[in-house]
C-alpha cells in the first residue's frame, strides 16, 4: 500500500507545492489516517498568481492560492477495475475533518469510500485557515459557534436540547466544536477592506471568493485527473462553477450534499450538467432548518437532467423512511448506511 507521500509526490504535487510539503507533518498510510483525528495534509497550489475579475487583474497572495488535501488510498482487495477517484469538499467554515472523522470515534466516510475501492482526496479550499506554512496575516478570521451550528444543522431547535430523533451523536458535540477551523473570504482582494469581511453573505458563482476557490479546486482536478466531486453546503457553488469551467470534462460525477447553488437555468443545465451523472443528497429537519427552497432546487435540477436523458438521482432520506439525519450526515450515527447507498450509486453510475 503506498504512503500518501509516495502517492502525492508522483501524482498530486503542483510545481510550487513541493517546497511546502517538507514543512508539513509526516505523511501516514491510509490505515493510520482512518484512525487519526488530524490526517496529514499536503498543499495544493494554484499555479496562476493573478486572476482577472470584473476586467481587473487581481494579485493572489499565497494564502488565496493554497488549499490542502488528505489522500486515502483504496484498501479494497476485490479484483474490480480501477475506480474513479473521489474529491470531497466540505462546506463553508468546515474542514476535511467532517469527512475524515466522527466526534465519537466511528469510521469516517473517507474510510468507507476507500474500503470500497475508491481513491479519496479530502480537500480544504484556501479559505480554510489550517495550513501551518502560511501566516494568514491581514486576513480576518471567522469561525462557527456551537449554538449557531446546533440550531442551523439539525441537532436541535434550541441549543443545547437535541431533537428526540436526531442521528447526530450529540453527546460528543463538543468534539465537533473543537474541530471548527478559522476561515476567511477573498472577496476583499478586489478592494481595500480587510480580508474576510462579508464571509457570512450568500456566495455567488461569479464572486471573487468563488473564483479563487474554483481555481484551486481546478488545480487539484488537473493533477488527480478524472474524478467525482462531492460538494457539501456552500461548496455546492464552487463545485457547480468547477463543472462549468471543466473544458477537459474531468468531472465524471457530481454529488450534491445538501448544497447551495444548485443550477437552475435551463440553458446552463443543458450545456454543462446533463453530461455529468448527478446525485442529490438530503437529510431531515428541512423545515426546521429552512432548507425547503434549496432542496426544491436540487429536485428540479434532477428533474431537468433526467428530462434530457441525463443520469440524475435524488437520495431523499426521509422519503425513504430514514429520519433524523442532519446537515452533517457524514458524521451521523448511521453514516455507514448512507455511505453504502452512495457507494451503490457510484458503482452503478460512474
Amino acid at each position: 500500500m503506498p504512503t500518501i507521500k509516495k502517492h502525492l509526490t508522483q501524482v498530486l504535487l503542483l510545481p510550487l507545492s513541493i517546497a511546502l510539503l517538507s514543512q508539513c507533518a509526516a505523511p501516514t498510510t491510509v490505515t493510520e489516517q482512518a484512525a487519526s483525528e488530524s490526517p496529514s495534509l499536503t498543499s495544493v497550489i494554484t499555479p496562476e498568481e493573478t486572476i482577472v475579475y470584473q476586467e481587473n487583474e487581481v494579485t493572489l497572495p499565497l494564502e488565496a492560492r493554497t488549499g490542502t488535501v488528505a489522500y486515502y488510498a483504496p484498501t479494497s482487495s476485490s479484483p474490480s477495475a480501477k475506480k474513479t477517484p473521489l474529491i470531497l469538499v466540505p462546506g463553508l467554515g468546515l474542514s476535511s475533518r467532517m469527512f475524515t472523522e466522527t466526534p465519537d470515534g466511528r469510521k469516517s466516510w473517507a474510510a468507507y469510500f476507500a474500503e470500497a475501492g475508491y481513491p479519496v482526496y479530502v480537500y480544504n479550499d484556501p479559505a480554510i485557515m489550517i495550513n501551518p506554512t502560511l501566516s494568514y496575516s491581514g486576513f480576518n478570521a471567522n469561525q462557527w459557534k456551537a449554538k449557531q451550528a446546533w440550531e442551523t444543522w439539525g441537532m436541535g431547535s434550541v441549543y443545547p436540547e437535541p431533537y428526540t430523533n436526531t442521528r447526530y451523536p450529540t453527546s460528543a458535540f463538543d468534539k465537533l466544536v473543537e474541530s471548527f477551523p478559522k476561515y476567511t473570504n477573498f472577496n476583499a482582494l478586489a478592494s481595500t477592506t480587510p480580508q474576510g469581511k462579508g464571509s457570512g453573505v450568500q456566495e455567488r458563482s461569479d464572486s471573487l471568493d468563488t473564483q479563487v476557490k474554483v481555481k484551486n479546486l481546478n488545480a487539484l482536478l488537473a493533477e488527480v485527473g478524472n474524478a467525482v466531486l462531492m460538494v457539501h453546503s456552500m461548496s455546492g457553488v464552487t463545485g457547480a462553477e468547477a463543472v462549468r469551467q471543466d473544458k477537459a470534462q474531468r468531472v465524471k460525477g457530481l454529488i450534491l450534499f445538501e448544497p447551495v447553488g444548485a443550477p437552475a437555468d435551463a440553458e446552463d443545465i443543458t450545456q454543462h450538467f446533463v453530461r455529468v451523472p448527478l446525485l442529490g443528497l438530503y437529510g431531515d429537519f428541512i423545515e426546521q432548518r429552512r432548507q425547503g427552497n434549496r432542496k426544491a432546487a436540487v429536485e428540479e435540477l434532477v428533474r431537468q437532467v433526467n428530462a434530457q436523458q441525463g443520469q440524475a438521482t435524488m437520495l431523499d432520506l426521509p422519503a425513504e423512511g430514514i429520519l433524523g439525519n442532519t446537515h452533517l450526515m457524514s458524521q451521523d450515527d448511521n453514516n455507514g448506511d448512507i455511505a453504502r447507498r452512495i457507494i451503490d450509486w457510484l458503482n452503478t453510475h460512474v
